[in-house]
């Protein structure tokens, strides 16, 4: 039980990564439209929303104990979105 527990919230947290992935590569292209527009003004707009959102997203994994180790020598499991 405790194992299928595990599993579930490792499989919420690899959902979690690839929704603020995807929101991160929307704010990414946004930028780099605004880029070929030539609206720099804009640019800063898109620069204080990405900080507030990562923001969010550094208090929610805190509020929610989600944390990488820093030990050197913790096993990731990278996960390619490209």
């Amino acid at each position: 039980m405790k194992n299928m527990i595990k599993d579930e919230k490792s499989l919420q947290i690899e959902k979690n990564i690839m929704f603020v992935s995807t929101i991160y590569d929307s704010f990414e292209a946004l930028e780099e439209t605004l880029d070929k527009l030539k609206i720099d003004e804009s640019r800063i707009l898109i620069t204080k929303a990405k900080k507030k959102f990562a923001d969010e997203v550094i208090k929610y994994a805190v509020d929610n104990n989600i944390y990488v180790s820093a030990d050197k020598n913790f096993e990731t499991k990278r996960i390619s979105l490209n």
